[in-house]
């Protein structure tokens, strides 16, 4: 393995913003970045074909550590994404993907599947990210339900490069319509996992036609919930990829629509939440970490404000869900003992005082407790 540099957190940070000072090429801050972590031997070798695999244009690929590829403006969602996926990549088990435009840099740790975005300038805000690199690791909190967690982290992302971009949002009756619009994006990542949209329709329409760096993401959101509010009778002037939508009751997209300004950053992020498979997220988590979302005084404490599956099923198991599944378990060769079961579970009735989840549309888990 190579040597790396014995870094601490502030050399790091001191290094980052030395760097950002100095206007290097992408490429040069490449080998400039890889020098702050390696010994000049490390950097020597990486100059050759043998050492450095990396079949990117002036990319820098150090075993086990990071993949660095430079790309031009505009392509740092579609570079980023084949880096991601690249052979090389995954047989190197390299920590760190970076990539660098020559005003953003994206990094991405494939060990937590978690990704930034900074400005160059800022990124000096975000030492951390490269401890890796310094054979380190930075403080995680171990979650009870980590999956759960991670949704409702890349989720305060979105929220907060929006709010970068429409600082308006968060005044009068604008923050609430952005806590709606979120809501909203949540049921659609949840419904194109679970079975009420078709499989991944919503991201696919997001891929397909809002822009290589979402500029279009705005527009192509704003169809999308219009279209939802309609029923089906009432489409036929409709495009076709837009039809595919199903009609959603309830009121969650009636009204009028309002979205956001998108940007790069922003669009990144939500391609990143839409990427988890939502049908393994509780919708529990959902309705009080919201409050974690779109206030970020709350976030310290991301996951240990809600109660968590496990834990209510210790006080409703033992009340009446082990009754009832015994109960189940009987009459499940009986027509008439299950239609008796099927009678008296449709008369129980829950009282629930601390229900705080208004925010969120109703995802019923009764039938997997049982």
């Amino acid at each position: 393995m190579s040597a790396v540099k014995k870094l601490n957190i502030v050399d790091i940070e001191n290094g980052l913003e030395e760097l950002a000072n100095r206007n290097l090429s992408p490429a040069e801050y490449g080998k400039e970045l890889i020098a702050l972590f390696s010994s000049s031997a490390t950097l020597k070798r990486l100059g050759t074909s043998k050492a450095n695999t990396s079949e990117f244009e002036n990319g820098l690929l150090w075993r086990e550590k990071i993949h660095y590829v430079p790309c031009s403006p505009g392509q740092l969602n579609a570079t980023i994404d084949s880096v991601k996926k690249s052979h090389k990549t995954l047989k190197a088990k390299v920590r760190l993907v970076v990539i660098n435009d020559g005003s953003h840099i994206l990094v991405y740790d494939r060990k937590y599947d978690e990704l930034t975005d900074c400005t160059l300038d800022k990124i000096k805000d975000e030492p951390q990210l490269f401890l890796p690199l310094a054979g380190q690791e930075g403080f995680r909190r171990e979650e009870e339900s980590e999956v759960d967690i991670k949704a409702t982290g890349k989720l305060a992302k979105v929220y907060d490069a929006l709010i970068e971009r429409n600082p308006e949002w968060l005044e009068g009756n604008k923050r609430h319509a952005l806590n709606h619009f979120m809501t909203q994006i949540i049921f659609c990542l949840f419904a194109e996992d679970t079975g009420i949209f078709p499989k991944d329709i919503f991201t696919k329409a997001l891929k397909n036609r809002a822009g290589s760096d979402g500029e279009h993401a705005t527009e192509v959101i704003t169809e999308i919930f219009s279209v939802l509010d309609v029923d089906q009778l009432n489409r036929s002037y409709l495009a076709s990829w837009i039809t595919e939508f199903p009609y959603v009751n309830g009121g969650l997209f009636s009204g009028e629509v309002l979205v956001p300004e998108f940007t790069p950053k922003a669009y990144r992020y939500l391609l990143e939440a839409a990427s988890l498979d939502w049908k393994h997220i509780n919708p529990d988590i959902l309705g009080s970490s919201i409050q974690a979302i779109v206030d970020p005084t709350m976030r310290g404490n991301l996951g240990m404000h809600y109660t968590s599956v496990p834990n209510i099923l210790k006080t409703l198991e033992p009340l009446f869900l082990n009754e009832l599944r015994d109960e189940l378990l009987k009459a499940r060769h009986s027509k008439k003992q299950i239609n008796a079961f099927l009678e008296r579970l449709s008369k129980i009735v829950v009282f629930d005082p601390a229900c705080g989840k208004r925010y969120i549309p109703s995802f019923n888990s009764t039938p997997y407790m049982l």
